[in-house]
């Protein structure tokens, strides 16, 4: 087993230096880097007794010395440990991956044939209507009481702020006086007039034309192509960043266990 990861390890080293350079590994490095920050910047004073403090500096002298080890052996087998998404296409020149799915849904779009598509007509319409007056009064009850007992139930007095007369009796005037010109007595509730408007919706099917079935072709051909750039340009790096982000502080297990196939070739060779 020593052997085998000594070989892995010297294998692991024969790449450029730029090779190592990807970006999940300076995303971590640039995390262990804050860790340290961490650890020189802690107020190891505050911890009170000298025993608590000598233990901590301690502890961060440890952690400081095997992040960099693991950060080291990480960056070194990482590019064999390194996992890439089955996106399909992704492989291809983004030019052409785009130009061969666009192409590709165009022709399976006009294939399909002309598509029974919905012609929604909505259409809208006014009316006045004609709402009681609903403003309350002020008016004392014990007055309203007194002309419905005087003149009938059908009698109230009502604060009009849209149609409607007054009726002519001599409480009218007085109410007025007394409440507002908008007050009155009315024998049938004020009306208040706005306007309704109605929402008419129709659905109609109807066959589309060779013209609208080429259109819908060319759509579906751009939107392919779009698709296909935002996964190549910002989908498939983030994910492929977050997958191998998990497996970096695995690096140097994953990518000495990968490596299988190379340090046997290599042991073949010496022998």
């Amino acid at each position: 087993m020593i052997n085998y990861y000594k070989k892995a390890w010297k294998i692991a080293g024969s790449l450029r230096k730029y090779q190592y350079a990807r970006l999940t590994t300076i995303l971590w490095v640039l995390a262990v880097i804050y860790e340290f920050y961490i650890l020189i910047t802690y107020d190891y004073a505050g911890l009170g007794s000298l025993g608590a403090i000598i233990a901590n500096i301690f502890e961060a002298i440890v952690i400081t010395i095997v992040s960099c080890l693991l950060t080291y052996v990480n960056t070194k087998f990482f590019p064999w440990a390194k996992v890439r998404l089955p996106f399909q296409g992704i492989d291809k020149p983004i030019f052409q991956d785009m130009i061969e799915s666009g192409e590709e849904i165009y022709r399976e779009t006009l294939g399909e044939g002309p598509q029974a598509t919905p012609d929604i007509d909505i259409s809208t319409s006014t009316t006045e209507v004609e709402d009681p007056e609903v403003t309350p009064t002020n008016v004392p009850y014990s007055i309203r009481q007194d002309i419905k007992a005087k003149y009938g139930n059908n009698y109230d007095v009502y604060r009009n702020t849209g149609n409607g007369t007054p009726t002519n009796v001599s409480e009218t005037a007085d109410i007025q006086r007394k409440y507002g010109s908008q007050y009155g007595v009315y024998s049938k509730r004020p009306t208040r007039t706005r306007t309704s408007t109605t929402f008419n919706f129709g659905l109609n099917w109807r066959q589309e034309t060779q013209s609208e079935l080429k259109a819908r072709a060319r759509g579906a051909k751009w939107g392919m192509e779009i698709c296909v750039f935002i996964i190549h340009t910002i989908a498939a790096p983030l994910l492929d960043t977050a997958v191998n982000a998990v497996i970096w502080p695995f690096s140097f297990l994953i990518g000495a266990y990968k490596m299988r196939p190379i340090v046997k070739n290599e042991q073949n060779v010496s022998n």
